[in-house]
């Protein structure tokens, strides 16, 4: 009986005496970098970093006006037009991230990319 309820006792413990999760990265080993955006480590010069730029409409050139319609149904009246950003291919990065390699992550400091509390 003794040995019975020890061993309950023991399966309670039993998470006191096992490794914590690191505070720091949730576990994953890995935090989000800081040295970059969206894993770039500036932005694009052409898109200003959104991955999309505005172009002059082709079909009215610009002027929102179609000379059938009267508005432009392309454009919707506006003058322009959205598209990707051909310079980044519609990422918003200039150029890759040196500390993280463009992944957006690098490795814990705290629990030194483990995911276990020091």
């Amino acid at each position: 009986m003794k040995t019975l309820a020890l061993l309950i006792a023991l399966a309670f413990l039993a998470p006191a005496f096992s490794a914590y999760k690191c505070y720091f990265c949730s576990g994953h080993g890995q935090v989000k970098c800081s040295s970059c955006i969206k894993g770039c480590s500036m932005k694009c010069y052409t898109c200003k970093g959104l991955g999309v730029v505005r172009e002059r409409c082709m079909v009215c050139s610009g002027r929102g006006q179609s000379h059938y319609s009267g508005m432009c149904l392309t454009c919707n009246g506006e003058g322009s037009t959205i598209r990707d950003c051909h310079a980044c291919n519609g990422t918003g990065c200039g150029s890759e991230c040196y500390v993280c390699n463009g992944t957006g992550r690098v490795e814990c400091r705290y629990c030194d990319g483990t995911g276990v509390a020091k």
